[in-house]
């Protein structure tokens, strides 16, 4: 490249490297710094189960999506979407087990989750997934979620643990 064109690129570099600069700054300008715990009532507004053979048995491959509302202080402050699948069937249908991928849609961004839930008639209640990530003020972040059932309601109380 010779004289204006030569410029021209290296100008235009310049745009594409402050761009991306500035997108990296301001997507991490509020991001955690310090272990950060977040807790939620979950109150599931639509659950749909899938039948993937339609023959009305617990198959490998049935699950449910799902979609709830994050609240506090009975307040919406989010919304966390979830996928399960069943990879696991016991022979009488009574025991399972489920990977699941959870996103909770927050103001300040979005966190990912996902983990593995055995399911039987003996197992104790409540969950304990991995945080895979997350955007926003949740970019880069690990860390593990919980979630107890709230006696008496289809409700769950989550809590997330975040660590940067």
């Amino acid at each position: 490249m010779r004289g204006p064109t030569k410029k021209a690129a290296w100008v235009a570099a310049l745009a594409v490297t402050a761009t991306v600069l500035g997108f990296v700054l301001v997507t991490s300008a509020g991001a955690i710094d310090t272990p950060t715990t977040l807790t939620f009532v979950n109150h599931p507004v639509n659950e749909t189960g899938i039948d993937v053979n339609g023959n009305h048995e617990l198959d490998p491959a049935d699950g449910w999506v799902n979609h709830s509302q994050l609240l506090e202080d009975d307040v919406v402050v989010g919304k966390l979407v979830s996928s399960c699948q069943y990879v696991k069937v016991s022979p009488n249908g009574m025991k399972g087990v489920l990977q699941c991928v959870l996103t909770a849609e927050l103001a300040e961004g979005q966190i990912t989750v996902q983990g593995r839930l055995a399911l039987s008639p003996e197992a104790a209640p409540g969950l304990a997934f991995a945080v895979t990530g997350g955007t926003g003020d949740y970019v880069n972040v690990g860390g593990y979620v919980t979630a107890e059932p709230i006696e008496g309601s289809m409700d769950s109380t989550v809590t997330i643990n975040l660590v940067p």
